[in-house]
């Protein structure tokens, strides 16, 4: 009899064993969730940290208050890292079987991609609108001093002087209402152009073909710059920053109810070995004193 419950009690003491056992693997791969997730988050914050960074560079560029781009594209070079740390390797987020995460990612991906793209097509803008407001005002300035009393009207004079005047306020502001004005008058130089001497028509033409550059590309730059100050790569951003702190949350409570299940079976096996043991010590003394 003795053997039987011996054997009996090793069997129950295996068994509570073996599901120890693959509670710990359940609790150890939630503790590896945990650690991926931690670092997930990490990568997301570090996100929106770039992204605002990239934001406050493209209106500092935009507004001249630099001109430096080194800073922006060390911005997005520092985003795409992030992003690729998020998919792919042991810490990925995708791949998981979560398929709203996966999606998510890739909604993020492909914002990123356009926001790149939207970059490029800002810093080429910009570099244009720059360069045409640089030399359309050099130009414009030496083409009135240079013009002699004789070789204009006093109505040409003032017609070029408003078109200067309405297309630098045109530039570096945002009133389209002097869209017209620059029109009109852009329109009152060129029939006064035929009156100027050759190698002024030659000036003037040049200082009207950068007044339409400007017209032309400071609605598209504006454009572009309050797409990337307020991007839809946020949104996607926020989105996915929720997705994963919802998968974290729930991973977390099932990491929570698997130590208290793996407590709770610790202990009852204690109980069951201590039992165990007792019964066996016994049935040993009555058969001791048996003999």
């Amino acid at each position: 009899d003795l053997p039987m419950k011996a054997i009996t009690v090793l069997r129950w003491t295996g068994g509570a064993l073996a599901a120890a056992a693959a509670l710990w693997a359940l609790v150890a791969g939630s503790m590896t969730d945990a650690r991926r997730n931690g670092l997930a988050i990490e990568h997301l914050h570090r996100l929106e940290e770039l992204q605002a960074g990239a934001s406050e560079s493209v209106l500092k560029l935009r507004y001249g208050l630099t001109n430096n781009y080194d800073g922006m594209n060390q911005l997005v070079l520092q985003m795409q890292a992030s992003r690729t740390s998020l998919g792919v390797g042991e810490d990925a987020i995708i791949g998981r079987g979560n398929d709203r995460i996966d999606a998510l990612f890739k909604d993020y991906t492909a914002a990123l991609d356009d926001y790149r793209v939207r970059l490029e097509q800002f810093k080429s803008r910009n570099a244009v609108l720059k360069n045409s407001l640089q030399h359309f005002s050099a130009a414009a300035s030496d083409v009135r001093e240079q013009l002699k009393p004789g070789d204009r009207s006093r109505d040409f004079d003032d017609h070029l002087g408003r078109l200067l005047f309405a297309t630098l306020r045109f530039a570096t502001g945002s009133d389209e209402d002097l869209l017209p004005v620059i029109t009109g008058e852009t329109a009152r130089v060129r029939e006064g152009v035929g009156r100027l001497p050759g190698d002024m028509q030659k000036r003037v033409g040049n200082i009207l073909d950068h007044a339409e550059v400007i017209v032309r590309v400071r609605p598209e730059l504006d454009q572009l710059t309050r797409e990337l100050v307020f991007p839809k790569i946020a949104q996607s951003l926020d989105d996915l920053s929720e997705g994963v702190g919802e998968v974290a949350q729930a991973q977390e409570r099932r990491a929570v109810g698997f130590r208290y299940a793996l407590g709770l079976l610790a202990a009852t096996l204690l109980g069951l070995v201590v039992a165990a043991v007792v019964r066996i010590a016994r049935n040993m003394r009555q058969i001791e004193i048996g003999r």
